[in-house]
């Protein structure tokens, strides 16, 4: 992430800046943070180390008073994945009246993004239902994956 280049947009714009989709690891996010580089923090669960590390990165945005929105790109096993951190996240900024999370949601075709899973995910209204069955609430199509890895 060009911190700099963050900062010179965030000192010259009125709204909110939003980065962090490009950071891998919680120590590239801690600068983010110090530097106050962004408004909002948008790691992306599948390619910032798992869970684990995104409650670390969740917990420190926490502590400085920063949004997450999480990025989410990929197939719908990430998607389902990010969902499942995004009922747990805590309302940000911290305010009496809180507003509901947001997260950024790529609806662009994507073939196998689609065929992942047997569930499909449909946003109405702008809410995307939680999978609420057991792990990530999805089901492989192992099927339709191996057509992709041939």
């Amino acid at each position: 992430e060009d911190l700099d280049g963050y900062l010179e947009v965030k000192r010259q714009s009125p709204m909110r800046i939003a980065g962090g989709e490009c950071e891998y690891t919680r120590y590239g996010f801690r600068e983010l943070i110090n530097r106050r580089a962004v408004d909002i923090l948008q790691p992306d669960l599948c390619a910032a180390g798992g869970f684990s590390e995104l409650q670390k990165i969740i917990g420190m945005a926490s502590a400085a008073n920063l949004a997450v929105v999480p990025h989410v790109w990929g197939t719908n096993v990430g998607l389902a994945a990010a969902l499942q951190l995004f009922a747990a996240l805590p309302h940000f900024p911290e305010r009496r009246f809180p507003a509901e999370p947001f997260f950024e949601y790529d609806q662009s075709p994507h073939p196998f993004r689609n065929k992942t899973t047997r569930e499909q995910f449909v946003v109405q209204d702008g809410y995307v239902e939680i999978p609420d069955r057991p792990g990530l609430g999805v089901t492989l199509d192992l099927e339709s994956v191996r057509q992709f890895i041939k």
